[in-house]
């Protein structure tokens, strides 16, 4: 079972801005079968801020605890450019510390199924392609 992880350097948002909104797109490269059908739903889990313990990447990553699981569910429709597109909840807001802040994408379901997958553009893609994470904040 495939996981991706993301990592998102949000280092500019103003000290004491408060979060109001945290949306999360990524864009769909390919598509094999029927995932959702057999995987189940598509989770965001959010790191606390991180899911292991450094902002590089690491084995660790795919398997370490969440700040919170279930931040989000993408769903199974995409838009008619390929992105993928849903709103963290607010627990999540707190997590986005220090202005880092990692996510795991993972499918709910238990059935191990090579003949279905999603392939999701990575932060390696063309600049228009990357995931992207939307921080709405407001300023006190």
């Amino acid at each position: 079972r495939y996981r991706s992880v993301l990592a998102f350097n949000a280092i500019n948002i103003p000290a004491g801005a408060i979060i109001t909104k945290l949306t999360l797109k990524v864009r769909r490269q390919g598509v094999v079968g029927s995932p959702f059908a057999l995987l189940g739903k598509l989770v965001v889990d959010a790191g606390k801020p991180l899911l292991g313990t450094a902002a590089s990447l690491q084995s660790m990553d795919f398997q370490a605890a969440a700040g919170l699981q279930s931040a989000g569910v993408i769903g199974q429709a995409a838009d008619s450019q390929g992105w993928y597109s849903v709103g963290l909840v607010p627990g999540a807001y707190g997590l986005l510390n220090g202005g880092v802040m990692e996510l795991r994408l993972r499918f709910s379901g238990t059935t191990n199924s090579g003949a279905s997958y999603l392939s999701l553009c990575s932060g390696n893609a063309v600049g228009a392609n990357r995931p992207v994470l939307i921080v709405q904040y407001e300023l006190p």
